[in-house]
């Protein structure tokens, strides 16, 4: 039957669970506006500001490095200074104005351009563009400087494997999809809605699981919080595809095993999908904290 699934789904979450919250570390807080420290107008030179970045927040020396590039339109460095913004927007974070400084930067051409490719190529990975990642280590891949070239040679083949990776995903998580609707829809055609009510006791079961681990997701990092919502939500709906079809069949034994099998198999293809879409997938047993 279905025991098999339901064991296995509640294996599985508890699993993806932290052991210890408390040693959960939170995400990193962008600086504050209100308590940034006044803009440096003295810093009219690219190395006084680099010299003062640690008494600066990221915006005030984002300002700096505007009207530095501003005053010095043709200067050798702007191409550097403007790739440095690139950076500090990110820690900001301001991922569309980080976006654009790379572009300026590569605009521009020269050693920086590809510098400039590179960190593109890494913002692309994190926002899970990676079409646009990969072609931005491309135009790393041709730097003149070996280092560049060799890491954005590497960070293609890094970029191609996260991207088989999320479509698998996706695939793995279509597939559940139509499973799931398809053993409902079966279900109903043979008993109608006394198939679907009362709930199976499979459901009743999970059903308050997955509401507290949810509900105990709540104090942990982002990424692993949504993993094992997706988790448990995605492995209610399986669950509920499963209960309604058997309940309504009455499978033979070897249809109960096939199906048991098929059960397990679902919700290793659930928990992929969930640390894939994530960004958790290859970060288990790693120390890897997804973030």
């Amino acid at each position: 039957m279905v025991r098999g699934a339901l064991i296995a789904f509640l294996a599985m979450a508890l699993a993806a669970a932290p052991a210890r919250v408390s040693a959960e570390e939170p995400p990193p807080r962008a600086p504050s506006v209100a308590t940034s420290t006044p803009v440096d107008e003295t810093a009219t030179s690219l190395q006084a500001i680099e010299d003062g970045l640690a008494r600066r927040t990221r915006i005030a020396t984002v300002r700096l490095i505007e009207a530095w590039i501003g005053a010095h339109p043709g200067d050798a460095d702007v191409a550097r200074a403007t790739t440095w913004e690139g950076h500090l927007q990110l820690q900001i974070p301001d991922v569309p104005a980080a976006r654009r400084a790379y572009g300026r930067a590569i605009a521009m051409g020269g050693i920086w351009s590809f510098r400039a490719y590179a960190a593109l190529g890494d913002l692309e990975i994190l926002e899970r563009r990676y079409a646009a990642a990969i072609a931005a280590y491309e135009g790393a891949s041709a730097s003149p400087e070996n280092t560049w070239a060799t890491y954005g040679q590497e960070a293609i083949v890094t970029a191609r494997v996260a991207q088989r990776e999320a479509w698998s995903a996706v695939g793995a998580a279509g597939a559940l999809s139509l499973q799931t609707i398809l053993g409902g829809f079966a279900a109903w055609r043979r008993r109608g809605w006394a198939a679907l009510w009362p709930l199976p006791w499979e459901i009743k079961v999970y059903l308050p699981f997955a509401i507290v681990m949810s509900l105990a997701a709540t104090s942990i990092l982002p990424t692993k919080r949504a993993t094992i919502r997706m988790v448990c939500w995605g492995g209610l709906a399986v669950i509920s595809g499963y209960a309604v079809y058997f309940r309504a069949a009455s499978p033979r034994p070897w249809e109960r095993v096939a199906g048991a099998v098929l059960a397990i198999l679902s919700a290793a293809a659930l928990v992929y999908a969930a640390l894939v879409a994530n960004g958790l997938f290859g970060t288990i047993g790693a120390g890897g904290e997804g973030e």
